[in-house]
């Protein structure tokens, strides 16, 4: 059996040992890559000569990624759970104790288990490559550290940081971790590494004493005040609904004032309790999901020939294309954002310059960035652009006029992309040449946070094209779902009938604000209310008259939306919410108070089933038509796009969980008296397998 470790030895006494998996294009920790390294470090306890350990990677720019979550999500039950965490804390201690010094050398993501295997080294030293980040971020998938990295990292970088790190999953880049006190030394490139730990095993630095500052944050006297705070931040983050957080910081305060033997134990507990979790399991199986379709975009990028891109233009210096412009630069492109309105490319710039200065009080910026951004109001700026995206109003004949224009002007081979969320690519782009150079790039708001872009070939979109938008997708870290070119393409489809049936509920309940706590509730990061108020009514009515147009009454626009839409003056209402966001606005409740209605008290699981049923039978007839090509890319899209509860899995997984018995049944019967809920065929298909 080929072994994923290599053990090197130097003439000097430093051993090297190199993790490299087969197969694998980053480095994760299984059992059975435990039980190698077990048994290298048996190798190693037998080696009088050795006079110090190297650790590093034999994948470029990736030292671990963590533990291997296939694994993970094969656990049998909790008491899998525990052996899986006591075997690698057996293993990180027996490299703890070995009788000479041992450096980890990081470059890439260095996560979950990689960082808790080098912190069971003496010294850790990192790069500056821009993929080198250091974290335990277990809780994002349910869990907590598993292998002593609760233990040890308090230790390294204090009772502070670790709280900060780990009940948030955290990660550190080279700066910050080194002034954090977990890098004890970071080199400017991966090829220094080597030299820079044979100095280090040579000349250990001495441990700095802890400051008397630390010492009293950490005595037993103020400890509990620190612990009682982080389980106050714990349970505001994830509730009762995401338990990882709390047991984080359970598991961090067992050990703390305990032996190592204590706190492991309660790490053994946690993972045993968390094991059992159904958030738990839906969040890995969101990760997997995530990872398949990475791994499958790769493929299509590497197989069509993506073209390289260097210089990016953005047409339309608005909320969205400003918020672009900062993405695309961070990820490293050169940039031309271009309006003919000179007081928006003005707070363009200003947005620009206050990310800047953020990023560099952050530590996460190296060298100037400003020069990437270049601002215009002249479309001419864009003629060397490798891709041109058009980010303004969502108006059909606007766009085709600009992307008429950009297509004489720019190269033949510059690809044309369209930011448009209601309107087919086909549509947009109907008075471009060249076609096959034609995409959509579905951003959505704010593109600095929200992680999702849905990437849309026309028909005519080559097959480069598409794989050049994928590229982009990944390179400014976001996740991207193909979508079929169809009005709405997959997110605001299932997104719409949520947010035009709380219109219906707004003439139905005696107290409307009850729709944002119920859903809050429920999981949603906010209720549709505050939701609608964020996105605009008027960008709301124009993707309700688009969809209305392309899908038929289903999406007639709610009579509470017609009439806070035109107040009787040919203008909608101000706003929506009060200036607070606890109330609707006096100018809203006027309006609705004019409307017939039956004002009635429907009950939260009344409320629940509308606003989700309406989502789940449109995600079914997108299954029916095609729009995306699994039922995990649908959860996926309307957890990243839309904050559907993750906990939950997506709208389909939810729905499982009901029974398709019962999510038809209930359509069913809400269809008796609103046609608009009769269930599609794929949800009646699912009933009868």
């Amino acid at each position: 059996m080929v072994s994923s470790w290599t053990l090197r030895r130097d003439t000097d006494g430093v051993r090297h040992l190199v993790l490299d998996v087969p197969g694998r294009s980053a480095n994760a920790l299984s059992r059975t890559i435990l039980d190698e390294l077990d048994a290298v470090l048996g190798e190693l306890e037998e080696d009088r000569d050795a006079a110090g350990l190297v650790i590093s990677s034999g994948k470029p720019n990736s030292f671990i990624v963590g533990a291997d979550v296939d694994e993970i999500r094969s656990l049998a039950g909790p008491e899998d759970a525990r052996e899986m965490s006591r075997h690698g804390q057996r293993v990180f201690a027996r490299l703890e104790s070995l009788q000479f010094p041992t450096v980890a050398t990081v470059s890439g993501p260095c996560l979950g288990g990689g960082l808790e295997l080098a912190l069971a080294c003496d010294y850790l030293l990192t790069d500056e490559h821009p993929k080198t980040l250091l974290g335990l971020p277990e809780v994002k998938l349910g869990l907590v550290p598993g292998w002593g990295g609760t233990v040890r990292l308090p230790k390294r970088v204090g009772l502070l940081k670790a709280i900060e790190m780990i009940p948030a999953g955290r990660r550190l880049n080279p700066a910050q971790a080194k002034k954090a006190g977990l890098a004890d030394a970071v080199v400017s490139s991966g090829d220094d590494l080597l030299d820079r730990a044979k100095t280090l095993l040579r000349e250990p630095p001495p441990r700095s004493p802890k400051p008397w500052s630390r010492r009293l944050l950490e005595s037993r006297l103020v400890t509990p005040l620190i612990f009682f705070r982080a389980q106050f931040v714990a349970h505001a983050g994830g509730g009762r609904h995401y338990r990882a957080p709390h047991w984080a910081v359970v598991t961090i305060q067992r050990g703390f004032h305990a032996s190592s033997d204590a706190g492991f134990e309660a790490e053994n507990d946690a993972c045993a309790h968390l094991a059992e979790e159904p958030t738990t399991r839906e969040l890995i199986r969101l990760f997997v999901v995530t990872e398949e379709l990475k791994r499958d975009h790769r493929r299509r990028i590497a197989a069509a020939g993506a073209k390289v891109l260097e210089r990016i233009g953005i047409v339309g210096a608005g909320t969205m294309g400003a918020k672009l412009a900062i993405v695309a630069v961070k990820a490293g492109y050169d940039v031309t954002l271009q309006d003919v309105s000179q007081p928006q490319l003005e707070r363009a710039r200003e947005a620009f310059d206050r990310w800047v200065a953020s990023e560099r009080n952050r530590g996460r910026l190296a060298g100037d960035v400003a020069p990437r951004l270049t601002i215009s109001d002249s479309i001419e700026r864009l003629v060397d652009a490798d891709l041109v995206i058009e980010a303004i109003v969502e108006d059909l004949a606007i766009k085709q006029a600009l992307l008429g224009k950009l297509s004489s002007l720019v190269a033949p081979e510059t690809i044309l992309a369209t930011n448009t969320s209601s309107f087919r690519v086909a549509e947009v782009m109907g008075g471009v040449e060249h076609p096959e150079r034609t995409v959509g790039l579905h951003f959505f708001n704010p593109p600095d946070k929200t992680r999702l872009v849905e990437v849309v070939p026309a028909e005519a979109t080559s097959d480069t094209t598409l794989a050049t938008g994928l590229a982009l997708a990944e390179k400014v870290g976001k996740t991207a779902v193909v979508t079929t070119d169809t009005s709405g393409f997959l997110a605001n489809r299932l997104f719409v009938p949520y947010l035009n049936e709380t219109g219906y509920l707004l003439t139905e309940l005696k107290d409307p604000l009850m729709l944002d706590r119920t859903m809050k509730r429920f999981g949603f990061p906010m209720g549709p209310l505050r939701l609608t108020q964020l996105v605009g009514l008027g960008v709301a009515e124009k993707v309700l008259a688009s969809f209305h147009e392309a899908y038929g009454e289903r999406f007639a626009m709610a009579p509470a939306w017609k009439s806070l839409l035109d107040t009787g003056a040919g203008k909608p209402v101000a706003s929506l919410l009060d200036s607070r966001e606890r109330s609707l606005s006096d100018e809203a409740k006027q309006v609705l108070e004019g409307l017939p209605g039956t004002r009635s008290t429907l009950s939260k699981q009344e409320i629940i089933d509308r606003l989700t049923l309406a989502i789940i039978n449109e995600a079914g007839r997108c299954l029916e038509e095609g729009v995306v090509e699994r039922s995990d890319h649908v959860d996926l899209t309307m957890i990243l796009a839309a904050g559907f509860p993750p906990f939950r899995g997506g709208p389909l997984q939810y729905g499982w969980s009901l029974g398709w018995s019962s999510v038809v049944e209930t359509l069913d019967r809400l269809a008796e008296s609103r046609p608009r809920y009769e269930p599609c065929d794929w949800l009646r298909e699912q009933v009868k397998k």
